[in-house]
């Protein structure tokens, strides 16, 4: 995408002889009002159903309205303008946030805004202090809002004959807090080192190393390592400039993490990207999600609906249903709806599928084999098997088709119309059962497990040599997208507590952390609650472990039904200890929640062998608070700290008890509740 400044000279600069001296005069008295912001969606393949925007400039005066966008911008770099053509456009984002925030519950979908700045707003450590200045006077919210530098930019050092080590994009996310996209990478001499080594959230790809990426063999070679070693740094890649299918699906095969171009949509205005955000087929159609129900193109009215699959939506006409996969990603339940969606695509190519299998082999020993199973004798139902690793050495197993192809053959195919026998008994199973032809095939592999997809046809039907090829490449792709799904499930299970099916230890010190300095910028008020189970060893030896577990999870429901806001947390530390975050609540307001809290779970009367109260299972809670005006600083070890010295407090005073402290109260004044 253009920038909207590149590098310029401070100093005195010679006018270039090719812009007409009218537009000279009108770029040097160029104002707010002569800025009209476009917008262009950024399809976020790894959150479906959102996108992002890149904000694009255009001139309102027609005398730079009747040149091409990309010549004015390159005029104002040549005239030394950039850095104040920059200053214009952070001087618009209030307006811009403001018509986000009346999107109302179509905000949701805008995961955030880009916006460019170019070199000449950061060829000096004046220029970039300026720069600072004005994002932080305008109060441009970086939540909302995102950086791009080109390339070269973001990796320059902040001042070469001062500091030899911190570069631009360092300083910015140092002292901003903002999140950085590197723009247009690939088009400059790119330092691999560098790269490894620069501060940023996102890599984008320049458009030259994605137009016509599915010919070309070398170049998906080189960006699929690319995009690989930027996932090892634990950063995305972006793809600008698609606009045709096959580079599309040539991309996801690689695992982009976000396209942007033509094919998704042109440069918008900003009524414009609302209708996008109704209307467009790229985004859910879930009418719970949407304002209003968005008309659909032709190419999406839906076919008529298929004996299979009761309860999907049916695939739409001429729609490939990678793409539809992609399109309702956040609809999809399950591996085993796609395995439906599957079966309904084969189904429309006129196949009489009898059964199909798609099977995960594990590639490393944590992992347990996953097998999804279709058969026509029970046509809306996929069966889902899930084998420990040792089956994998079992004589049944290595003995196998599946075990075949998986470290054999890539491909594999029996026809039983031509009455040959096959060396495997599951095989000549199906044979019994009606199967007519059979091709199975080994998937391409992530790393992680290898996919084995089986499909067997039935009656008097084979397969058909173009039919072979398509299932391949459809597979093929699909295998990445399943990677992806269970990527993504693995994401969040690493980050929850499988009993309570709450956050977990580690997903509760990610927040705790967040807060705290989000707190502490915004000086904002927050709190912490401890929670502790009182006496629960008694309950798992004097019970049971069952029922100790089944306690913890009524806990868990009672702790998380008492918390009305929606950014608060309540999260298992382990054991049978629980912790809650409140963000913007002050000490008065965090005690009247805790008390809840504790009221909420004696009420319930869960039953404990030994009571406090004499009723039935209690918790001991510790709180601590801060607030801007109490005078201290906010620390998060001292936080903890805190409350962790509340809690004990209350339990040395018989349990069952909330006791509360300030960061500023001394240790002998903590107040209590019994």
């Amino acid at each position: 995408m253009r920038r909207l400044g590149v590098f310029s000279n401070p100093g005195n600069i010679l006018t270039p002889p090719d812009i007409p001296p009218q537009v000279i005069a009108r770029l040097q008295t160029l104002a707010l009002d002569d800025l009209i912001l476009h917008f262009q969606p950024i399809l976020l393949l790894r959150d479906p159903g959102r996108i992002a925007l890149e904000l694009l400039v255009r001139f309102r005066s027609p005398e730079l309205a009747a040149v091409e966008t990309g010549t004015v911008v390159r005029w104002v770099n040549n005239l030394g303008l950039g850095h104040r053509l920059d200053r214009l456009v952070l001087q618009r984002l209030g307006e811009v946030h403001q018509a986000w925030r009346e999107l109302g519950h179509l905000a949701q979908r805008i995961d955030y805004i880009s916006v460019n700045i170019g070199a000449g707003s950061l060829a000096t450590p004046e220029r970039q202090q300026a720069l600072i200045s004005e994002l932080q006077s305008q109060r441009v919210d970086p939540a909302l809002f995102r950086l791009e530098l080109a390339e070269m930019t973001a990796m320059d050092l902040v001042a070469p004959e001062v500091d030899e080590v911190r570069t631009v994009s360092q300083r910015l996310i140092e002292e901003l807090n903002f999140k950085l996209l590197v723009d247009d990478f690939g088009s400059g001499l790119s330092n691999y080192r560098r790269l490894c080594e620069a501060w940023y959230d996102t890599i984008k790809l320049d458009v030259q190393l994605v137009r016509g990426i599915s010919g070309s063999l070398r170049l998906q070679t080189f960006v699929g390592s690319l995009i690989q070693a930027v996932h090892g740094f634990g950063r995305a890649v972006v793809a600008e400039g698609v606009e045709l299918q096959d580079d599309l699906e040539t991309l996801l095969q690689l695992g982009i993490d976000a396209v942007q171009g033509y094919l998704i949509a042109p440069a918008l205005s900003w009524r414009d990207v609302e209708a996008f955000l109704v209307e467009s087929p790229w985004l859910s159609s879930d009418p719970r999600e949407l304002l209003a129900a968005g008309s659909r193109s032709g190419e999406d009215e839906p076919a008529a609906a298929s004996s299979l699959g009761a309860g999907l939506s049916p695939l739409p006409v001429n729609v490939p249903m990678e793409r539809y996969v992609l399109r309702h990603w956040s609809t999809l339940r399950s591996f085993e709806e796609v395995v439906l969606l599957y079966v309904n695509e084969l189904c429309g190519w006129g196949l009489d599928v009898l059964r199909l299998s798609l099977a995960f082999l594990p590639t490393q020993e944590e992992v347990d084999c996953t097998q999804y199973i279709w058969y026509s004798q029970r046509p809306h139902e996929v069966e889902s098997k899930r084998m420990q690793r040792d089956f994998l050495q079992t004589v049944q197993h290595r003995e196998s088709v599946l075990h075949h192809i998986a470290t054999r053959d890539p491909m594999y195919r029996l026809c039983f119309l031509d009455e040959v026998n096959s060396s495997f008994s599951f095989l000549e199973n199906l044979r019994q059962l009606g199967a007519s032809d059979y091709l199975g095939l080994r998937l391409s592999s992530r790393g992680i497990s290898t996919p084995v997809l089986s499909i067997c046809l039935r009656g008097e039907q084979r397969f058909a040599a173009e039919q072979v090829g398509k299932i391949e490449n459809l597979s093929h792709l699909l295998s990445i997208l399943f990677h992806a799904f269970e990527c993504e499930r693995a994401s969040r299970l690493s980050l929850m507590d499988s009993l309570t099916l709450l956050p977990n230890r580690r997903s509760f010190d990610s927040r705790i952390r967040a807060e705290v300095v989000a707190a502490a910028t915004v000086q904002a008020p927050i709190s912490l609650i401890l929670i502790d189970v009182d006496r629960f060893k008694l309950v798992n030896d004097r019970l049971g472990h069952a029922h100790g577990d089944n306690c913890l999870t009524q806990v868990a429901a009672l702790l998380k039904g008492q918390l009305l806001r929606q950014g608060d947390i309540v999260a298992r530390l382990g054991g049978e200890e629980f912790g809650v975050i409140l963000a913007h609540t002050d000490h008065q307001a965090a005690t009247m929640i805790a008390e809840r809290l504790r009221q909420a779970v004696a009420t319930a009367r869960l039953r404990h062998p030994a009571p406090v109260n004499g009723d039935g299972l209690t918790i001991s809670l510790g709180l601590a608070s801060w607030a801007p005006q109490d005078g201290v600083e906010l620390n998060l070890d001292r936080l903890l700290q805190t409350a962790d010295d509340c809690l004990y407090a209350a339990k040395r005073a018989g349990r069952d008890r909330l006791v509360t402290a300030t960061l500023v109260t001394p240790p002998d004044e903590r107040g209590g509740t019994p």
